[in-house]
């Protein structure tokens, strides 16, 4: 996931070192699919969907990346929310981890990342951003 991801983010210009970011890229005949820092050491991957007006991440996978390989770290589904390793205090290091759960994780992202570059996402997906600034460029 972590060089799919990347590339994504470098297409479109988004600096994954940043203090921030966030990209929303869109596709036809898929949810929306969001990557976005949200802290030191932390990038989020999820897709979105909308029900009774509220945005509805599923799934909402965190990676840890303060090492040279990205550790997903917790996920989010419509029916729950997991999380299989502990963070340090100042959020630098994991100082504990469930290894059967972590593993599971492991092996839905993998397969997710299959599915994300399976369905064209780095070579077909829009960014939401760029897109609104196109539209208004264009009003007269």
């Amino acid at each position: 996931m972590q060089g799919l991801i990347t590339q994504i983010a470098a297409k479109h210009g988004l600096d994954l070192s940043a203090e921030e970011a966030h990209l929303r890229l869109e596709q036809n005949g898929y949810m929306p699919l969001v990557i976005e820092k949200i802290g030191q050491y932390r990038v989020s991957v999820a897709h979105y969907f909308r029900q009774n007006g509220d945005s509805i991440a599923d799934p909402d996978v965190v990676f840890f990346t303060g090492y040279s390989e990205w550790v997903p770290i917790e996920i989010q589904q419509v029916m729950g929310y997991s999380r299989y390793t502990e963070l340090a205090a100042d959020e630098t290091t994991i100082e504990r981890f469930a290894p059967r759960g972590q593993a599971d994780l492991a092996s839905f992202v993998h397969q997710w990342a299959r599915n994300i570059k399976a369905q064209g996402w780095l070579e077909h997906g829009v960014n939401v951003a760029s897109k609104k600034s196109e539209a208004k460029a264009q009003i007269p």
